[in-house]
């Protein structure tokens, strides 16, 4: 196909083809774009970011693309008569949601939250959004009239999804459910210091719910593990919290992965109708502790040292009717675990979170919890 050695970009065999493919749709942009930088590439073309960056310059070594001015172009491509990325909203930037929504004040409040929480772990599959994609999502909601008066869910809130609601003052109620004790006990202290009445629980989406949580919710919002069982357990228990005609919020189709149909038929199955699919919405952060010295180095040629996101997701919208279902399933507990996760449990001191030596007992505890149950059956859905 091309003369690029794709064994310096990816890590394992699954991911050549996101690659080559991605290779193609580069240069499409590019010709559709003209000099573009390389956080746009990862914005609006795909892949992580860190792989991004080695098929770049693998590309510019086999002189497919051009790189100069902090800008990669097409070789020998004409400028575009009309670029892509001019056509869409020049305010929200096909986002929808203005990005006025919140005070200057609030924002200031939850990026200082959002830099003191607790440190990512890859043990629980963390991997937190954008300060940006916070913001945006506590927006879109209240467009669609999905916060004003309503009884909200949060299942899993690394993102703080929950503090950016919270400081809208429309839902009626919101409920943090979270498997991480350390970010229950931190959105606690939170809301208590500032007044947001933010309500924290554990839960473990693996176990039954608890009965006096069950059909208590107007609207839940989650974001996954991507791949087909993971995200059929926790859009089971989305389903079993809301009420009739309840709302879903959830993003799928990363960037990073094989484009398959999988979680739009796991929807499909349960009968949620999809209302609303927006593109490009939900950003993932840079989390540096996954770069090696090298990837640094392309970072630092490429981008001025600078990630602004890892990779992207689409935000998607469900409605409940009185067809919708849940879809019975039994699995394994290591079906939960995603590649991240699996890394971290092999080797606990690679995870980001253990470097925070306040929590790093109760991370190593629960990794031998994990490691322990992998081979666990349970059944979901019923």
């Amino acid at each position: 196909m091309f003369k690029i050695d794709y064994s310096k970009v990816v890590e394992n065999d699954e991911e050549l083809e996101i690659y080559q493919r991605l290779t193609v749709e580069i240069q499409k942009f590019l010709m559709n774009n003209g000099a573009t930088k390389f956080n746009t590439l990862v914005r609006y073309v795909g892949g992580s970011d860190r792989r991004m960056l080695r098929l770049l310059d693998q590309m510019v070594k086999e002189q497919i693309i051009n790189y100069h001015n902090n800008h990669f172009v097409l070789a020998n491509a004409p400028e575009p008569k009309i670029k892509q990325v001019d056509v869409g909203c020049p305010t929200c930037h096909g986002l929808i949601t203005a990005p006025k929504f919140f005070s200057d004040s609030q924002v200031e409040f939850l990026n200082a939250v959002i830099q003191s929480r607790p440190i990512t772990t890859f043990i629980f599959d963390q991997r937190p959004v954008t300060l940006d994609t916070t913001l945006r999502r506590a927006a879109y909601m209240a467009w669609r009239g999905d916060l004003q008066n309503q009884d909200i869910a949060v299942l899993g809130d690394d993102d703080l999804t929950s503090i950016a609601i919270a400081l809208t003052g429309l839902a009626k109620s919101i409920t943090v459910f979270d498997i991480d004790e350390r970010l229950i006990d931190y959105i606690t202290k939170v809301s208590a210091e500032n007044n947001l009445k933010i309500q924290c629980r554990i839960l473990d989406v693996t176990k039954d719910l608890q009965e006096d949580i069950v059909s208590q919710f107007d609207v839940f919002t989650t974001d996954p593990t991507p791949t087909k069982i993971p995200f059929t357990v926790f859009v089971n228990v989305g389903i079993k919290l809301l009420r009739e005609s309840g709302i879903g919020y959830l993003s799928f189709y990363s960037s990073a992965m094989k484009l398959t149909s999988d979680l739009q038929e796991v929807l499909s199955q349960m009968k949620l109708i999809i209302t609303d699919l927006i593109p490009f919405f939900t950003e993932y952060a840079f989390v540096p502790q996954t770069f090696s010295s090298e990837d640094n180095k392309l970072l630092e040629k490429y981008s001025g040292g600078i990630s602004e996101m890892c990779f992207y997701e689409h935000l998607c919208r469900t409605v409940k009717t009185e067809e919708t279902r849940t879809i019975p399933l039994t699995y394994k507990m290591g079906d939960m675990l995603g590649k991240a996760t699996k890394r971290s449990l092999k080797n606990i001191n690679s995870d980001p979170g253990v470097a925070d030596k306040a929590h790093e007992e109760y991370l190593i505890t629960m990794a031998k919890t994990i490691n322990g149950d992998k081979d666990k059956e349970v059944k979901s859905g019923e």
